[in-house]
């Protein structure tokens, strides 16, 4: 998303009849679309899923439409337990809800199983690094490191990178953002504070 675009969204959010339309749509629009892109990820049809969740090909037709808009938690956590992912419900800041629908992608929508992640969830119980020990399919780079300036220049980072070993075209301010948990990490002017 652009510079403009995002202005122009919290110019937008400034109006609180924007805020509750812009909540109600991402929810009742995004959810069906993950839930579709992991039903295929699994390579499931709708009438599989709904065997896997107790329930029936047309309520899984219902939910995964975006215009139904009538989710229901029970049917969510049926749908959630049937792919065997987690479920978050969670009252956010605005600051984080515009961040979590920036990426739209079908990667970002994906998510992988428990069974596909037990070695990050492993690494996580022992605090030890993930890196070393998870999947290299169950976890992506988290780390995106962006320049701005009179340029703008963004590097994807691998998870053990060292900060003095990267060199960036212009001066301004460097963002360091786990991708994963949707937060900026440090912020630092030149990128020397950021270390």
């Amino acid at each position: 998303m652009s510079v403009t675009s995002r202005k122009r969204l919290l110019a937008k959010l400034k109006n609180k009849a924007y805020r509750k339309a812009y909540t109600a749509e991402h929810v009742k629009t995004m959810t069906p679309l993950q839930i579709r892109t992991v039903r295929e990820q699994h390579e499931w049809t709708q009438g599989t899923l709904a065997a896997e969740a107790k329930t029936t090909q047309t309520a899984i037709s219902r939910t995964e439409d975006p215009n139904y808009g009538n989710l229901t938690l029970n049917n969510l956590l049926k749908i959630a337990a049937a792919l065997d992912v987690g479920l978050l419900v969670k009252l956010v800041p605005f600051s984080r809800l515009v961040q979590e629908y920036e990426d739209l992608s079908p990667e970002s929508l994906s998510t992988p199983s428990f069974m596909e992640e037990v070695s990050v969830l492993e690494a996580w119980a022992e605090g030890t690094d993930e890196t070393k020990t998870a999947h290299p399919d169950a976890i992506k780079p988290i780390l995106r490191l962006t320049s701005g300036g009179a340029e703008h220049y963004q590097l994807e980072l691998p998870l053990n990178f060292r900060l003095p070993e990267l060199d960036f075209p212009s001066p301004g301010p460097v963002i360091v953002r786990d991708e994963r948990r949707g937060r900026n990490l440090s912020v630092g002017e030149p990128l020397r504070e950021a270390i």
